[in-house]
């Protein structure tokens, strides 16, 4: 039987445009919001989300750090309300919160780190599709309320139930647009397979959040769209990830939907994109070191270190990408050229990518 925590306290207003409005700034006040106008969450609008989620509201998901204010199916309800979620948005909202609940994940660090990352949602199987969530052109961009309001709902439960706010929970120095909404679906067409499956999450539709930077976004494949040339661009694309090179992590490349078709028909798994990269994408130790651009066994655990920095010389070389299960792999994107993208994770502090189900019936 899952934990319960406490019931919410209700919210009422009066029904009139004038209470809404007043009720808007209220919540401004009370710092309610991410800096954009919310919907008031009353008791209607937060017991249909509830509904369609089929569970008890009080069913607790865990502590959000770092204020640790309680999640709950019901106080996760009103924050999607107040992103402005339609309720058949509720079940991916919930899968959603509970990957990024995730140990593995590391939340309360990503919450409060100096670096800029924020938590990536990548929605895949047939919920994409079932919910209009987009997945083509422009697929990070804005026009589809699904990937607005899911993604904005992770964010208020990070900062009205997690305290995530700039300078008092929220310490990146930069921060990045994607920490307003950052939430993707994976093309149906994916020739692969859908992403959370790679996590163990056994289920036709699911979600995996990640902690990552900002997309960077290159032309790849040629005029022919080669395979050797799509690798290549991988390569090169993982070599200048400069917290990658200091702090390991996982890599996560957007795949243009023509680019993953290129390389799989060529017979590329993604554990074989996952060696090639590992093998090939290397940077030289000791003029990091000279450089500053690392320090000397930063004590991450899955780094790869040579045994003594009296070993090393010119021609020692570290991978990027210290295992091959680091590199991620999910497709999306308009097919009127052949954008892809590399996004650097977090690194080893957390953000690891994790997996839920979405739970439909």
């Amino acid at each position: 039987m899952p934990e319960l925590g406490e019931a919410a306290p209700t919210f009422t207003t009066p029904d009139s445009w004038e209470s809404f409005a007043e009720t808007i700034e209220e919540f401004y006040r009370k710092g309610w919001t991410d800096g954009l106008p919310v919907v008031p969450p009353t008791p209607d609008l937060v017991q249909r989300m509830v509904e369609r989620s089929g569970r008890d509201p009080r069913d607790l998901l865990g502590p959000v750090p770092p204020r640790m204010g309680l999640a709950t199916v019901e106080t996760v309800a009103a924050n999607a309300v107040m992103a402005g979620c339609l309720p058949e948005y509720f079940p991916v909202v919930l899968a959603t919160v509970e990957a990024a609940l995730d140990e593995r994940f590391n939340l309360n660090g990503l919450q409060a780190t100096t670096h800029p990352a924020g938590p990536l949602i990548i929605i895949s199987g047939p919920v994409v599709k079932d919910l209009d969530i987009n997945y083509g052109t422009s697929a990070f961009g804005p026009g589809y309320r699904s990937n607005a309001t899911i993604g904005r709902a992770l964010r208020l439960v990070m900062m009205v139930l997690g305290g995530g706010y700039p300078e008092t929970g929220d310490k990146s120095v930069l921060g990045s647009p994607g920490k307003y909404v950052y939430c993707i679906g994976e093309s149906p067409d994916a020739p692969w397979g859908p992403l959370h499956r790679d996590f163990g999450a056994d289920s036709p539709s699911g979600v995996t959040v990640i902690g990552c930077d900002s997309p960077n976004q290159y032309a790849s494949g040629g005029p022919n769209k080669n395979p050797d040339v799509i690798l290549l661009d991988m390569v090169e694309q993982v070599q200048v990830c400069w917290h990658m090179i200091r702090r390991g992590g996982e890599a996560l490349f957007v795949l243009n939907p023509i680019i993953a078709r290129s390389l799989h028909d060529a017979g590329w798994t993604k554990r074989d994109i996952g060696e090639h990269i590992h093998e090939q994408a290397l940077v030289p130790m000791k003029r990091m070191l000279e450089r500053h651009r690392m320090g000397w066994n930063a004590g991450a655990p899955e780094d790869v270190w040579p045994a003594t920095p009296e070993d090393l010389d010119d021609a020692t070389m570290m991978p990027v990408l210290r295992k091959p299960e680091h590199l991620l792999l999910t497709v999306a994107g308009g097919l009127q050229a052949t954008f892809c993208a590399c996004i650097q994770g977090w690194g080893y502090m957390g953000g690891w990518a994790t997996s839920r189900p979405i739970r439909t019936d």
